[in-house]
């Protein structure tokens, strides 16, 4: 039998303060209201342990446009973005939208409803995509794909969704590289096949991360 002559404990605020304390009624567990104290501002919405305003996500564009189903052919297309001092970029993203992907060794982009490869895919792509940065006026290339199995075995975590007669498809490469700032510094994803043949309906990239400072 408890008596709050002896408590096990005393809950005061920073002004000394008696705090009231309230249990559930069944498991007789501590219940309390998590709200800014009065005159204080409440602190920005976090993802995990990291500020919303600290996160970063751009882009990859080519001339301000972000879809990278083109002819890269015969003229290579490229698509950059220009991460800013203090930022590590985490992840890429490649997001496809088509009409059906599989994880597939022997095609690249959308299966379709025509077959193995759907109508008009003619298969693997013959040079790639290509995934490069530059750091501190070091470039390289990161990783190239040919088949809708490279994006998924190359990537740290991936999905697709079916959504009606159509696919979404999610991956996500594994990057965790600073970047300082400079004039160079680029992350980009150059097309080098034709995308327009590959029953897709819209392929967009984002370099995704944490900005430090």
């Amino acid at each position: 039998m408890s008596s709050d002559l002896n408590p096990a404990c005393i809950i005061t605020d920073k002004n000394a303060n008696y705090v009231g304390v309230t249990f559930d009624g069944t498991n007789y567990r501590l219940c309390a209201d998590v709200r800014p104290a009065a005159g204080v501002a409440p602190e920005q919405p976090v993802l995990g342990s990291v500020p919303l305003s600290r996160m970063v996500n751009l882009p990859l564009l080519s001339n301000g446009v972000a879809d990278m189903t083109v002819n890269g052919n015969v003229t290579n297309k490229t698509y950059s973005c220009a991460p800013a001092a203090n930022t590590t970029i985490t992840h890429v993203h490649i997001a496809i939208t088509s009409t059906g992907i599989l994880f597939n060794g022997n095609a690249f982009g959308g299966v379709g409803t025509g077959g193995l490869l759907g109508t008009g895919n003619p298969g693997t792509l013959v040079n790639g995509l290509v995934l490069a940065i530059n750091v501190g006026g070091v470039a390289q290339n990161v990783a190239t794909f040919n088949t809708n199995d490279d994006l998924f075995t190359m990537s740290g975590a991936g999905n697709i969704l079916s959504v009606g007669s159509g696919s979404i498809a999610n991956a996500y490469l594994i990057l965790n590289q600073p970047f300082a700032g400079l004039a160079t510094d680029l992350i980009s994803i150059t097309v080098r096949d034709n995308m327009t043949t590959r029953n897709i309906y819209l392929i967009r990239a984002f370099a995704k991360g944490i900005k430090t400072a």
